[in-house]
């Protein structure tokens, strides 16, 4: 019978080749029976599988939706609230004290600045803070409550600039009153924006591996 130089005899089976003087043949770096090939293996395994683990948490807390600070977005609200109604006094007052306008159109020339201006923001804080209910459930129901909110604001800002300039009403005052409801409107649209990102609050992904 004849020997193979290096190896096990033909006729006996496949075997592990033998070292030529003797010694096990260590193995390659890198082949399936490398124990520490196979060590570095399970640990990408184990951190790929972390890796998906945190992936899913993540997507499970974004998935959830923000917590809605409540005193937060409430403190915002009346924060523009008070803007828009500082907006209408000031734009009232030097429509009507410095250049003699009826504003707000249709009211009587004849009407106390002073009533008007604080009737006038009176109004303009009261829209505004039910505008901040309507984002309150936008915040809890919409996926983007603030360009929800744009949209629905938007159209009533310019609902209430164009209805001034379509009433029986001296032209100038019509258009100092469109112009006072523009700001007022634009303003309450971007606060209210601002104060739905601040009071919203996107948590982490949680602790899966505690």
């Amino acid at each position: 019978m004849v020997k193979v130089p290096f190896g096990s005899d033909p006729d006996s089976g496949p075997g592990p080749r033998a070292h030529p003087h003797g010694r096990a043949r260590q193995p390659l770096r890198g082949a399936y029976r490398c124990a520490a090939t196979a060590r570095r293996r399970r640990g990408r395994e184990e951190a790929s599988l972390e890796r998906y683990r945190g992936f899913v948490a993540l997507h499970g807390a974004l998935s959830a939706g923000p917590e809605i600070r409540v005193g937060r977005l409430w403190a915002g609200g009346a924060v523009t609230a008070l803007c828009a109604a500082l907006v209408t006094v000031i734009g009232s007052l030097v429509a009507r004290g410095l250049l003699g306008l009826p504003v707000p159109v249709p009211v009587s020339p004849r009407s106390e600045p002073v009533a008007m201006a604080v009737a006038y923001a009176l109004c303009a804080a009261a829209l505004t803070l039910q505008a901040t209910a309507l984002l309150h459930v936008l915040m809890a129901l919409a996926p983007r409550p603030a360009s929800a909110l744009a949209w629905i604001c938007g159209p009533v800002t310019v609902i209430a600039t164009v209805v001034p300039l379509v009433v029986r009403a001296p032209l100038d005052a019509a258009v100092a009153t469109a112009a006072i409801n523009l700001v007022a409107g634009a303003v309450v649209i971007s606060l209210l924006s601002a104060t739905a990102a601040l009071a919203s609050n996107w948590p982490g992904p949680p602790d899966y591996g505690r």
